[in-house]
């Protein structure tokens, strides 16, 4: 039996934006970073770790307590910076259940991460913007 039109629309809040923090590349061979959707660990590889306080970002759904969501995430997100520089975010992942709900509190929270790919070109603040869907089921 298919459920009735859900009451609420959904509403979607990037909360906290991913954030790799600063880092050094070893040499000009380049190198990678990850970040992983449920410690907010960060991992390089030919990366030096300029210290500060890499975060993982975090997603808030607003909707129909107890409905059943289907939430799509991008495989990458092109992130720019000042000077036309370009790296990827790439294999986004999240920390989302299997068959996400909205809780009883109306909310459904997560959290997601990913891997960038650096040259020994890129320098610079990388920023983008993130697409996220979500419907109910």
């Amino acid at each position: 039996m298919p459920q009735a039109r859900p009451s609420r629309p959904l509403h979607i809040d990037i909360d906290t934006g991913i954030d790799f923090d600063r880092m050094a590349l070893l040499d000009y061979q380049g190198g990678q970073a990850e970040i992983d959707p449920q410690t907010g660990q960060r991992r390089l590889t030919r990366l030096l770790d300029l210290g500060g306080l890499a975060m993982r970002g975090t997603v808030v759904i607003r909707g129909e307590p107890g409905r059943a969501v289907r939430v799509d995430l991008p495989d990458e997100v092109i992130l720019r910076a000042p000077g036309g520089r370009r790296v990827e975010l790439r294999d986004v992942r999240s920390d989302l259940p299997v068959q996400p709900r909205i809780g009883s509190d109306g909310q459904l929270r997560f959290s997601f991460g990913g891997r960038i790919i650096v040259d020994g070109e890129d320098v610079g603040n990388f920023r983008g913007r993130m697409r996220v869907s979500a419907e109910y089921e």
